[in-house]
């Protein structure tokens, strides 16, 4: 397992649960957190969501609001969330994270934001 390798595509997969009740709803998400929260793990409870507006062909916010904020919501997790205004904005949010209030820090756009954050996270090594 690891990321692609140049020229091979990508894949992904979306998995859409319709259940009659509220406890099999919970049910599945104990079940979910019990996978991806190993015991003796620390479970993610705040991160920050970078999202530009105008990215993923437009589509970056209604994705975020259609698929991550409900996912977030549900698991009880904190979001900072904040809007990219201009370029280059992303590198200047990353740079300022306080990254000891966060677990973790979510981009939605398209890979103009990612390499703005990661040159953001870069320039607080220096």
């Amino acid at each position: 397992a690891g990321g692609c390798l140049r020229g091979e595509r990508r894949s992904h997969l979306r998995v859409e649960l319709e259940l009659e009740c509220v406890e099999t709803r919970d049910e599945w998400v104990t079940r979910l957190r019990a996978v991806l929260v190993p015991p003796g793990s620390k479970p993610v409870r705040k991160i920050a969501v970078l999202v530009n507006p105008a990215g993923g062909r437009g589509k970056a916010q209604k994705i975020y609001n259609d698929h991550c904020a409900p996912l977030f919501a549900l698991a009880g997790i904190e979001v900072q969330y904040t809007e990219t205004a201009r370029e280059g904005h992303g590198a200047h949010l990353a740079a300022a994270l306080d990254l000891q209030e966060l677990d973790g820090v979510l981009c939605v756009s398209g890979d103009g934001l990612v390499n703005e954050v990661l040159n953001g996270l870069m320039q607080r090594v220096a």
